[in-house]
């Protein structure tokens, strides 16, 4: 966000300068060994660092006693996104709690009919020890994080 914000003060600076005739010819960041020189076709010198891909880990689970909370995941405050996914066929439900506060139960977890997922990859991203469980023993659920 830095770098965007920095390049867009770098580009409004060159309209700027355009409009009084001023050309810039180079530019000169501080982080760098030197000056970068500038013209009409990369007016702006581009950073060329790419994240390292983050793996997607699937930690899928069946469920060993129905009705009875399982830890799906534990707490990891450098979680990226998650996925839960009632991937059952039986038109059974299942449930998902998240945090360590208070004690997992269907009444106060997110319920996840046939068919429906819970999805975070932006904004708030659960960190916290994920539980879960379904009507049945042996039902399953989809799982996996970044």
């Amino acid at each position: 966000m830095k770098n965007f914000i920095f390049l867009l003060f770098l580009f409004l600076i060159s309209l700027g300068a355009s409009a009084q005739g001023i050309q810039i010819t180079e530019i000169c960041l501080p982080s760098s060994t030197g000056c970068v020189p500038v013209n009409n076709n990369t007016p702006f010198p581009i950073s060329t660092n790419v994240p390292a891909a983050v793996p997607t880990i699937n930690a899928s689970q069946v469920i060993a006693v129905g009705g009875t909370f399982q830890v799906a995941l534990p707490i990891n405050p450098l979680r990226k996104s998650l996925t839960v996914i009632n991937n059952n066929t039986n038109n059974h439900t299942c449930y998902l709690f998240i945090g360590g506060a208070g004690i997992a139960s269907t009444a106060n977890s997110i319920v996840l009919p046939p068919n429906a997922q819970y999805f975070r990859n932006s904004g708030y991203i659960p960190q916290d020890v994920i539980q879960v469980t379904c009507s049945n023993s042996a039902d399953t659920l989809y799982v996996d994080y970044e």
